[in-house]
């Protein structure tokens, strides 16, 4: 059986920040059944308090867990047990050209993960993790939701040139050693296109992930007026996976999407080895 990993997935636990429309914390029997319904040997989580993330990854013996600690502002301290960093400009508002004192802080040279969105581009966008890459060229960096998260809602991602910035990240991810591209999510068909149209190059580099346990309704926030059944999607690998693999399928063939699938989870198992 395919063993498979989650490389952008939420702690939602007791001590943890809420994130977006996502209120409510999440029991760890979730994520158990998550990881053993979806066969998940590797998860990458972010994470804001160190107890609870413990709690999560002894709980679940049978996944090797590793946190992405969510650092939100200038005041902060970095856990002994974060291996990797996360910043969201999104959420906090902060401009990921301005970090480089909190990396330089950061004496293990943990590798850092990057929201980037159609939304707040101003403050981070695949060109600006590109050169922060460059002055850190030690140091591994993510590029998150392949440059734009784009939910699957249509007319109203028309003008946020969505191809544009997903198509960016790929050509930087393509070009610079220390920079990866993690996928969350390909529901909108153009996103999902464009990964998979470039796959040959990008498949060494590439990290699947679902922002588990939030919904598309979680990230949206009623921003966007959108129908239910698309608020409450929660994507999960399996389905990340599926619509990745059908698309190669269909313009490849079978086995090319699978040892591409193969090799994708492999990017995340040995992300940290």
């Amino acid at each position: 059986m395919r063993q498979r990993a989650d490389a952008h997935m939420h702690s939602i636990r007791l001590g943890d920040k809420p994130i977006l429309g996502h209120k409510d914390i999440v029991s760890l029997d979730i994520y158990r059944q998550y990881f053993e319904s979806n066969n998940i040997g590797t998860a990458f989580v972010v994470f804001n308090d160190e107890d609870s993330f413990n709690e999560l990854k002894q709980s679940c013996p049978k996944t090797d867990i590793y946190g992405f600690y969510w650092i939100h502002d200038k005041d902060y301290s970095i856990p002994d047990t974060a291996d990797a960093l996360k910043f969201e400009s999104y959420i906090d508002k902060i401009d990921i050209s301005e970090i480089g004192p909190i990396l330089d802080s950061d004496t293990k040279e943990r590798p850092v993960y990057i929201h980037c969105g159609e939304l707040e581009r101003g403050l981070s966008n695949p060109s600006k993790v590109e050169k922060l890459a460059q002055l850190y060229s030690d140091r591994r960096f993510i590029i998150g939701h392949a440059g734009a998260y784009a939910p699957p809602i249509g007319e109203a991602l028309r003008n946020l040139n969505i191809p544009e910035l997903v198509q960016q990240a790929i050509d930087i991810c393509i070009t610079n050693e220390n920079i990866w591209l993690e996928t969350s999510i390909l529901n909108y068909e153009p996103k999902l296109e464009l990964i998979a149209e470039n796959i040959d190059s990008i498949k060494d580099k590439v990290l699947l992930g679902t922002d588990f346990p939030l919904t598309i309704g979680d990230v949206l926030e009623d921003k966007v007026q959108v129908k239910q059944n698309i608020l409450s999607e929660q994507p999960t690998i399996l389905s990340q996976e599926k619509l990745l693999a059908d698309y190669l399928s269909i313009h490849k063939d079978r086995n090319f999407a699978n040892n591409i699938i193969d090799q994708i989870y492999q990017n995340a198992a040995a992300f940290f080895r």
